[in-house]
């Protein structure tokens, strides 16, 4: 039985001045249409990401390329790093050009088997002396030894929508960039198949996440609520496929690999649900 640990947890405030070059620099590397961001205009939900970044020096990082463990989060004495979910609560739009800080704590922690260890972050948002979004980042630990095999889960039997895409090494190199993510899943193969066991570079969870709020913008309405929780790994070059479903004024979204594992589950909500 998991463990919650209740001991007081640090908490960590980043500044950044919402430059809108960054935001136009990602819209590229999406592959999106679009000019350029102006100053003043909304930063679209999701895109945080690009912002507030956590910059360590060489010797901060661990083997895995992600800081390492034991300043901000526990170190659990656990290789491996996952992204497994989260949710983000928009209350107004970020505006480009003005300055914004991010403030992370740690919410709660779990060890599970001493093969397992479960962090969720709280992350709030302030601009202009308001608040302006909260997040909710769930992030699991775990030995580099563990099975791979596990059975697909099947896709969902009722959509309304299902869109393709398959995500390059290219866009995967630029959105790590972007978003000065320097974990080595994502862009050196030789270690993700020799110390991690994947067949192939893994698309980061938030790349994911992107593209499918990119989809429910194009359904009409900003979105104002956003949860998701992975699966399973999205590997570089496989074709996935992001299949929407409107049911009782929301929108609902399952992301599937190319052997039909379901990867991503996640729950859309907008201003016009």
């Amino acid at each position: 039985m998991g463990q919650i640990a209740l001991m007081e947890h640090p908490s960590r405030t980043f500044q950044d001045r919402m430059d809108p070059e960054r935001a136009t620099a990602l819209r590229l590397a999406l592959g999106a249409q679009g000019d350029a961001f102006p100053e003043g205009d909304h930063l679209p939900i999701f895109w945080h990401g690009a912002y507030f970044w956590d910059v360590a020096s060489d010797d901060q990082l661990g083997d895995d390329g992600h800081r390492r463990s034991g300043e901000f989060i526990p170190d659990f004495g656990l290789k491996r790093r996952m992204w497994v979910g989260g949710s983000v609560v928009m209350l107004r739009p970020l505006v480009l050009g003005r300055a914004a800080s991010l403030t992370e704590s740690i919410s709660r922690t779990r060890m599970h088997d001493k093969r397992h260890a479960f962090v969720e972050l709280r992350r709030i948002i302030k601009q202009d002396g308001e608040t302006i979004l909260i997040e909710c980042k769930n992030l699991a630990y775990l030995n580099v030894e563990h099975d791979q095999n596990r059975p697909p889960f099947a896709s969902p039997a009722q959509w309304t929508e299902r869109r393709h895409k398959t995500f390059t090494s290219p866009m995967l190199f630029r959105y790590s960039a972007i978003t000065m993510n320097s974990h080595r899943i994502h862009y050196d193969a030789d270690y993700c198949r020799d110390v991690e066991g994947y067949p192939g570079l893994v698309v980061p969870g938030p790349l994911l996440c992107t593209q499918i709020l990119e989809q429910a913008r194009e359904q009409g309405g900003a979105v104002t609520k956003f949860s998701y929780r992975a699966l399973a790994p999205v590997i570089c070059g496989e074709e996935v496929s992001f299949f929407a479903h409107h049911q009782a004024g929301r929108l609902g979204f399952w992301v599937s690999g190319a052997d039909d594992r379901l990867c991503m589950v996640a729950r859309v909500q907008s201003q016009a649900s």
